[in-house]
């Protein structure tokens, strides 16, 4: 599991917040089970690296709200639910996501997980310097759950 995002731009932290919390609310599945967390900056080619070799991915990362949806809606999406995004309008890093995964399929490469989810939390601002909206904020335990959700079904899977 990956939380995809920066400290300092604002909204654009939550990914990393929520898989940091679900780590440190459930230590004993962390222990307990083949599950990896780890945070990055940015997506692209560092991400399909990261991801390499396994045959699921959980990805935590913040998505820019569009008229009508508000900051701290939570989704979930698949790599074919991503391919609806297109630069800039998808993802808080300009080059996101949907763009990195559309590139390890473009390429071909090997190893890249069978199983790619993508929690993403919608956000509204991620000016640098600015610190979390309100609403992302308080949206953070409600992804923590649907985060542990996820792993519960991956593991529920994998038996």
């Amino acid at each position: 599991m990956i939380g995809i995002g920066q400290d300092l731009r604002g909204d654009d932290a939550v990914g990393m917040a929520v898989v940091r919390q679900w780590a440190a609310d459930y230590p004993q599945k962390l222990a307990s089970r083949q599950i990896e967390v780890d945070t990055i900056p940015l997506p692209g080619l560092g991400l399909l690296d990261q991801i390499s070799g396994y045959q699921t991915a959980i990805l935590v990362d913040a998505v820019l709200c569009g008229p009508g949806v508000d900051a701290g809606a939570l989704f979930r999406l698949s790599p074919d639910d991503l391919a609806d995004f297109t630069r800039g309008t998808g993802s808080a890093h300009g080059w996101g996501v949907a763009e990195s995964l559309k590139l390890g399929r473009t390429l071909k490469m090997e190893n890249l997980p069978e199983k790619i989810i993508l929690l993403g939390i919608g956000g509204k601002q991620v000016d640098v310097g600015a610190g979390m909206s309100p609403e992302v904020a308080a949206a953070i335990p409600e992804a923590v759950l649907m985060l542990d959700q996820l792993v519960i079904d991956w593991a529920n899977a994998e038996k």
